[in-house]
């Protein structure tokens, strides 16, 4: 299990790693397709029991209190970090992630969801060939960045589609980090046999 700066390390070497295997070293997916599906949930050891068991998607990897640096929500710098763990499974080319925050820093996951009693699907999951160029697009046609951070210094964003889509949207930099997240999950996924259901990282 990965937790702060011990996440943070262990994603930065599976990045450099990955940035070593070259550019289709990645899901097999092609890059702006639907690649991850997101469920904020209240208990997230009942939700991977139910997903695991229930609807025999998995495993999940796990990583408990995720370092999300530089973290700005509705375009300012937050004034309280949110303190996320998520669960990341493949269901076959699609990631299920199930995301559970622990404090009550405003965020897309507590205030502005659970709390705001919304339920169902949180978020669709693109990676863009060019995400500077993706980002900046969705700015100019009038959609609202309502998070942003980095992981192991890749950045991510979180759009607001709640009025079209009733949910948000999530871009990732096209990175070798996120693309071997996404490529480890699937190839775990694949002849699973119920086996190890929720697993550490590396």
């Amino acid at each position: 299990m990965l937790s702060g700066a011990a996440g943070a390390a262990a994603l930065g070497a599976l990045g450099a790693s990955a940035a070593k295997a070259g550019p289709m070293h990645g899901p097999s997916q092609p890059l702006f397709t639907m690649q991850q599906v997101c469920y904020v949930v209240d208990d997230l050891e009942k939700a991977l029991d139910f997903w695991t068991k229930e609807l025999k998607v998995g495993p999940f990897f796990l990583f408990e209190h995720l370092a999300l640096d530089n973290q700005r929500y509705r375009g300012q710098p937050a004034t309280e970090d949110a303190d996320v763990t998520i669960a990341l499974g493949n269901t076959g080319a699609v990631q299920i992630e199930l995301a559970f925050q622990h404090n009550d820093a405003p965020s897309v996951w507590k205030k502005e969801w659970s709390d705001a009693g919304r339920r169902g699907i949180h978020h669709f999951g693109f990676i863009p060939e060019d995400y500077p160029a993706n980002f900046q697009s969705f700015v100019d046609r009038g959609y609202e960045p309502a998070f942003e951070c980095d992981i192991g210094g890749s950045p991510l964003c979180y759009f607001d589609f709640l009025n079209e889509l009733g949910h948000f949207v999530e871009f990732w930099e096209n990175s070798p980090l996120y693309r071997d997240i996404f490529r480890t999950t699937e190839e775990a996924a694949r002849g699973w046999d119920g086996s190890d259901p929720v697993r550490s990282w590396g």
